[in-house]
């Protein structure tokens, strides 16, 4: 074979930080940045690239695909490179590329950066054909492959710098499951695929009127669904997320007051515990009075046997809409999404400034209702994520979340029970349900302590949220990286 002859195979990998990898597993990998650009292909079909590495910039003329392509490379002037720069197709594509050996195997690791960041290939040459054909990727690597790309032409640089965005692997997932590179539509048809069964089922058992926790999962469906439909609704071609998302809305409305008044019951009853037997009977009462009290509507009853229900829900879950997904919808789940969760990052951050400035219930509701949509776009996709990272901020998102709920409720609880004790309590129980008040009043001033504090947390690790997809070198990978050279 002539040495102007390249014959290379290309991996696509899991979004990560390169130089993670590779100062936990080859540290004494060399770093460089890359920027290159095409210009449009001769009659004969060649490309000509131009690439610049740090002083230094080269010319490249390649043609052919696959895993044997003919390439000319010879070292030019940097003014050459500034010359024929405005002549470019498609976008520049800069990338940090970090090269090494593994077990006598030359690899380079490229990271692309700007509107292709998150994209990661692992490429590899080769003498002969036959030596690339026999090769076997690493173990090491195979926490972060996705597919190999070497026949795939969507992904070679000259097909990136033209494509409007980075491309997915479409089809290769089992029905509701969710699988790496899939695309964001996909994705999306799966997650509302999901949520719909779970409504149904709340819908279900809200019918048969046994379960006490159906009207709050009900309302936990409802909300994810709204939650994915708005966050996602640029995705969509028309009106129909909105459409949805008003129908839903109307769904929920008639619940409100049956679940502040369920809220109100257990808050009640948690109270009662500390109590002293006498008050504590009394308060029991009060509590069998706001209970027997708390109804779920009766169209909500019936919703499971409703047939214009059944197809809604039908219409959900298959996505059906005339105008369907825009294209950008096809891009890989994990890119799209994390442009999405930084967005929301960005909002939270926002409300936080604002909080800082300037303190007030309101603000803090709307922080709560912000963090509930980042957990919802994050739990719902995290088979896609890092489970360690996963983990890290699923639970932060959490307690801040329950520390925020809970000083919403008992915004709302204390209005609520001192309204409904004027109207049905008697004069002993007015006392105790002051006694509760003030406690209750104890417990915001508290909690708002307790939320800063893990505003904080929130605000330090910022990183976790924005490269929640990013995978993280595993400690088995530190103890394989005694071979690298």
């Amino acid at each position: 074979m002539s040495e102007n002859m390249e014959i290379e195979r290309r991996f696509l990998l899991r979004p990560m930080k390169g130089r993670k990898l590779i100062a936990s597993c080859c540290p004494e990998a060399e770093r460089y940045r890359l920027r290159q650009y095409y210009l449009y292909p001769s009659k004969e079909g060649e490309l000509v690239r131009y690439r610049r590495i740090g002083t230094e910039c080269y010319k490249t003329i390649k043609s052919g695909q696959g895993l044997v392509r003919r390439e000319e490379e010879t070292r030019v002037p940097c003014e050459e490179f500034k010359r024929f720069r405005p002549l470019h197709r498609g976008r520049e594509i800069v990338k940090d590329r970090y090269r090494f050996s593994l077990e006598g195997q030359a690899y380079e690791l490229d990271c692309f950066r700007g509107t292709l960041k998150g994209l990661v290939i692992l490429e590899t040459e080769f003498p002969t054909v036959e030596a690339a054909r026999s090769f076997t990727l690493p173990e090491l690597f195979r926490p972060w492959l996705v597919e190999e790309v070497t026949e795939d032409p969507r992904f070679n640089n000259a097909s990136l710098c033209m494509a409007k965005q980075i491309p997915s692997l479409r089809g290769r997932c089992r029905p509701m499951e969710l699988c790496p590179w899939m695309g964001t539509d996909e994705l999306i048809t799966v997650v509302l695929r999901r949520l719909v069964q779970r409504l149904g089922e709340a819908a279900e058992r809200l019918g048969k009127g046994e379960d006490p926790e159906a009207l709050h999962d009900f309302r936990v469906a409802l909300r994810r669904l709204r939650v994915w439909l708005g966050e996602c609704r640029e995705l969509w071609c028309g009106e129909w997320p909105r459409l949805q998302r008003e129908y839903l809305t109307a769904l929920m409305a008639p619940t409100g007051a049956a679940r502040d008044l369920e809220v109100l019951v257990a808050t009640l009853r948690k109270e009662a515990e500390q109590f002293s037997p006498k008050r504590r009977e009394t308060l029991e009462k009060i509590v069998a009075k706001i209970a027997a009290s708390v109804t779920v509507p009766a169209f909500l009853r019936r919703l499971s046997q409703d047939p214009a229900f059944a197809n809604r829900l039908r219409g959900l879950g298959q996505g059906d809409t005339e105008e369907g997904f825009c294209p950008e919808a096809t891009a890989p789940a994990e890119i799209q999404l994390t442009r999405l969760l930084r967005r929301r990052v960005r909002r939270v951050r926002k409300l936080r400034k604002t909080l800082m400035r300037r303190e007030s219930d309101r603000t803090l509701h709307r922080l709560r209702i912000a963090f509930k949509k980042l957990r919802y776009l994050m739990e719902e996709s995290r088979e896609l994520a890092d489970p360690v990272r996963s983990a890290r901020a699923l639970k932060l998102l959490k307690e801040i979340q329950d520390l925020l709920g809970e000083y919403h409720d008992l915004t709302v609880e204390r209005p609520m029970l001192r309204s409904w004790c004027r109207r049905a309590c008697n004069a002993k129980e007015k006392k105790v349900v002051q006694k509760v008040r003030r406690k209750m009043k104890r417990r915001r001033k508290e909690l708002r302590s307790a939320i800063e504090k893990r505003l904080s947390d929130f605000d330090r690790s910022r990183q976790l949220f924005e490269e929640y997809f990013y995978l993280e070198p595993s400690v088995e990978c530190g103890k394989k990286s005694q071979g690298v050279s």
